[in-house]
């Protein structure tokens, strides 16, 4: 589809300027705001192509037209990230992995998320928890602690991020979490005297 192809073209040029300010700038220069545009960039070209195909399929197996099915096509064309997130081919559970490629974050660290934090992956599970959508922007602002680091979303919630022991660190874990949250008690005290936590939370 004409779109589609169109769209990740818009995106790698995105990319690419994000990527040249960086060069140009320095790393610290980008904002969260771009280190997560460029993450949600780089995901949505990955995927695209893959719903492009199940959709397409889906609509030929339960005897849509080939009209029917362009129509489709179209329709994910204009809405690129909702079709990278497969949201557009009914029955196509889970969410896109919020940081599927290494990023370096305003603390110089770099970032990549762990599958099975994230529905519909290889490995997931629910009581691993569920990786939030902005991940990166909290890895950013996260305060270390032995081999681990915290940070604190405008809820209250308090995400734990691990070294992955290849040079990345993932999200692993919140007191937020719905299906499997990080108890409070494992939450170190140096951690909640550095983000400011009341008496009361601890």
């Amino acid at each position: 589809a004409k779109e589609l192809r169109a769209l990740q073209g818009d995106y790698s040029a995105r990319i690419g300027e994000i990527q040249e300010k960086a060069r140009m700038q320095g790393l610290d220069s980008l904002t969260p705001a771009e280190v997560r545009e460029c993450a949600d960039l780089r995901g949505a070209m990955s995927n695209i192509d893959a719903s492009r195909n199940l959709v397409l399929h889906r609509a030929q197996v339960t005897g849509g037209s080939e009209e029917t099915t362009q129509e489709i096509v179209k329709i994910m064309g204009q809405t690129g990230i909702a079709a990278s997130a497969g949201v557009a081919a009914k029955g196509i559970k889970g969410s896109p992995i919020p940081v599927p490629d290494p990023v370096t974050t305003n603390n110089g660290l770099v970032y990549k998320s762990n599958p099975k934090h994230t529905p519909g992956q290889i490995g997931y599970h629910r009581n691993a928890g569920t990786e939030p959508k902005n991940s990166v922007e909290l890895f950013g602002n996260s305060v270390a602690s032995g081999k681990k680091r915290y940070a604190l979303d405008s809820d209250g919630n308090v995400h734990q991020f691990t070294n992955t022991n290849d040079g990345t660190w993932h999200w692993s874990g919140s007191t937020g979490d719905k299906s499997a949250a990080l108890s409070k008690s494992d939450v170190p005290s140096d951690v909640k005297k550095k983000l400011g936590l009341p008496e009361k939370w601890r």
